[in-house]
């Protein structure tokens, strides 16, 4: 993902995220990790950073790494803001149901024309309708079997004459 920098007459100067990240990390004290980062636009864009630690591990130097880090990004017209959590951050796309089931929109695109169905149509074409799909699922996945080569690929036919 890339990062609106700045507009100029000439273009737009855009930052990499992965790459942004990158740079932050090298210098990242021991047992701290990288959570998210944010690029405000404008002549001195603000970095906003949010790192994770263990408990206590943030306070042995961050305050030296973050002043450092930023004197190193002020040449470039970024201006740095670290944001520290303690202890491990919950993933804000892995809150959801625990079952990749409900997450799969598939699940919710059959749900729903199912339901769909059933309203609009009644119950008897719901039921043929879910027996026929059945019946075509269960044709789908054992016709292989039943339409198996002769030879199983092992000889040829030219061989087979000899």
């Amino acid at each position: 993902m890339y990062f609106l920098w700045k507009k100029t007459p000439h273009g737009s100067l855009r930052v990499s995220q992965e790459g942004l990240v990158n740079f932050l990390r090298r210098g990242l004290p021991a047992r701290s990790q990288v959570r998210g980062v944010a690029l405000a636009e404008g002549d001195e864009a603000l970095v906003t950073l949010v790192l994770s630690a263990e408990k206590g591990a943030h306070e042995e130097g961050a305050a030296d790494w973050a002043e450092q880090l930023a004197s190193f990004l002020l040449p470039m017209g970024l201006r740095l803001q670290a944001v520290w959590v303690e202890g491990d951050v919950p993933d804000p796309c892995a809150t959801g149901a625990g079952s990749p089931l409900f997450r799969s929109p598939w699940f919710w695109m059959g749900g729903a024309a199912a339901v769909a169905l059933l309203v609009n149509a009644g119950t008897k074409v719901f039921f043929w309708t879910l027996f026929w799909g059945t019946a075509g699922w269960f044709a789908a996945r054992f016709a292989p079997l039943l339409f198996r080569c002769k030879n199983s690929g092992v000889l040829d036919d030219a061989a087979l004459r000899r």
